[in-house]
Order: structure tokens, then C-alpha cells, then sequence
């Protein structure tokens, strides 16, 4: 019932654009590996609840010969309205992995895609994230062991976070705390 999905549920309803709903749009991070990555990617993506605005993937380590069939892949997110944008930009996995992926982002927050376990991820992962970030009103929402609850810092890689965060010129992730964000934590 938080006002992401109910906003989703009535511009659907109505048949108006998503961007009418902007400020609470997000757009899922990832860097791609491989043509099935690409797909199991775009799979858990279309199944999920909240369906992001759009999907901002580098694919710089894809073997050439599987360039095409990434693509393709990701291609099938642009036929249920997802944004997608690719570069060939090479990530270096580490701490701002998500950094050089997100001035690509238009949308307001980003989901930091995490494939390890987008496996076992719900339908509702990025709903929950959204409700989260909704009522908390926190500027990243993480996971962790304990209750929902705001904290210093987060022990991992946030989860959706606001976009101006992951600038450039924005703060390192392991001192959000002490620059005075409001971090928020749900359990896993």
C-alpha cells in the first residue's frame, strides 16, 4: 500500500506514462558478463512487481561474439516500456563499482543489481525497496541482519539509493553516515 505501487497500480490503470511518476522512478545498475546473464537478467526484471524505469548496463567484459545475443536480450525490457543503456565501458568490481553506470541513469533512484543473488531475489525486491524508501524517507536503504531500522552506516553495498549519491562528486559509500544521510536498513 506504500505510494510507489499505488502510484504504479493507478498510471497503469489509467494508461498514462510511468514518467508521470518520475520522482519515484528507479533504474536498476548491473554490469553484464555474459549472454546469459543478459537474459536471466531481463527474466527477474520483467517478473518483478515494481518494474524499474529503466536498466543502465555495462557490457564491456561480454565476449564479442555474444554482443548480439546480450542485446537481444536486453532488447525485450524496451518492449514493456524499460528504458535500457548500454555501454561498453569495462567495471572494475569494488566499492563504486556502481559509480561510472549511474551518470548514465535518468531516474531519480538507483537499484544496485547484485547477480550473485538475483537468483534468489522476489518479485517484490524492488517493491519492498521502494516501500522502504518510501516510508523511511531515507536517502539508501540496505540489507541487514537485524529489524527495519535507520543506522550509521550500511555493512554493505547499498541497495537503492538516491542518484546524486553515486555522482562523481559524491561522497565515499563508507562515509555516508558521517556526512549525515539517512541510512536505512531492512532485513534480509
Amino acid at each position: 500500500h506504500a505510494t510507489p505501487a499505488q502510484l504504479t497500480t493507478i498510471a497503469r490503470a489509467a494508461g498514462v506514462p510511468a514518467g508521470l511518476v518520475g520522482g519515484r522512478q528507479i533504474a536498476v545498475l548491473d554490469v553484464v558478463t555474459s549472454a546469459e546473464h543478459a537474459r536471466k537478467l531481463a527474466a527477474a526484471l520483467l517478473a518483478q512487481r515494481l518494474r524499474p524505469a529503466e536498466l543502465v548496463a555495462a557490457i564491456g567484459t561480454v565476449h564479442a561474439s555474444e554482443t548480439v545475443s546480450v542485446r537481444d536480450a536486453l532488447g525485450t525490457l524496451t518492449d514493456h516500456g524499460i528504458r535500457v543503456v548500454t555501454t561498453d565501458e569495462a567495471i572494475t568490481v569494488g566499492p563504486d563499482w556502481a559509480r561510472p553506470l549511474a551518470r548514465l541513469a535518468s531516474a531519480p533512484w538507483l537499484a544496485l543489481w547484485d547477480p550473485v543473488s538475483a537468483a534468489v531475489l522476489a518479485d517484490s525486491y524492488l517493491l519492498d525497496l521502494a516501500c522502504a524508501r518510501e516510508c523511511s524517507q531515507a536517502d539508501a536503504i540496505g540489507f541487514a541482519t537485524g529489524e527495519y531500522e535507520f543506522a550509521p552506516w550500511l555493512d554493505k553495498a547499498p541497495c537503492l539509493v538516491r542518484h546524486d549519491l553515486l555522482a562523481p562528486e559524491g561522497p565515499p559509500l563508507d562515509d555516508w553516515g558521517s556526512h549525515g544521510l539517512r541510512l536505512f536498513t531492512i532485513p534480509r
